[in-house]
């Protein structure tokens, strides 16, 4: 029997930011199954399934849309930092509007580049319309998204919703995922 915080009964208590569908989300839910440690499946798929992040983001997508005002152009904002103060999260946008009263940014013709801390470009996304909110660290994307994520997979969809803190992505309608971790073919499949 291993000590308590160690091997796979501790992974199973921190793995909680792993997307629903990867290859090593399976793996680690397998682990966790046969671990001597219950894993609370019941929680971890509660939060997953929790809307309220998108759905205070869609609220306020549209009480700005009317609110209006004058946009800056080509903009570029830090969205999240790392500890030691590098940025980690950056959104440019050809045109933004930064509300002074709230956290949110408003953009047009975004780009939204998400980097490891050796600064190597781990998630980029483009969308022509966006809503940031810059202190809850999420976005929404109410139409079409293009999202690559470097070296694993990309992903394109209408009404995008991404959450840096619990690093959760999901893609609402219209989805297609290409990814290089899966690579079957039709008659494997079919066997």
């Amino acid at each position: 029997m291993q000590a308590k915080g160690t091997g796979v009964a501790s992974a199973c208590r921190t793995w909680k930011s792993i997307s629903v569908t990867s290859p090593l989300a399976i793996a680690f839910a397998l682990a966790c199954a046969f671990s001597l440690e219950a894993f609370d499946s019941a929680a971890w798929l509660a939060e997953r399934n929790d809307n309220s992040g998108k759905v205070r983001m869609e609220e306020t997508f549209m009480e700005l849309k009317e609110k209006g005002g004058l946009p800056a152009e080509d903009v570029t904002l830090p969205i999240e930092r790392f500890a030691s103060g590098k940025v980690r999260t950056r959104l440019h946008a050809a045109r933004a509007w930064i509300y002074p009263d709230s956290t949110f940014v408003l953009a047009e013709g975004v780009e939204v580049e998400r980097f490891k801390e050796n600064g190597a470009l781990e998630i980029a996304f483009k969308a022509e319309e966006v809503l940031a909110d810059r202190k809850g660290k999420s976005i929404w994307v109410p139409g079409e998204a293009n999202v690559r994520m470097e070296g694993v997979a990309a992903a394109t969809g209408r009404g995008v919703y991404f959450s840096f803190e619990k690093e959760i992505l999901r893609v609402y309608e219209a989805t297609r995922i290409v990814t290089k971790a899966l690579n079957l073919k039709m008659k494997d499949v079919l066997k």
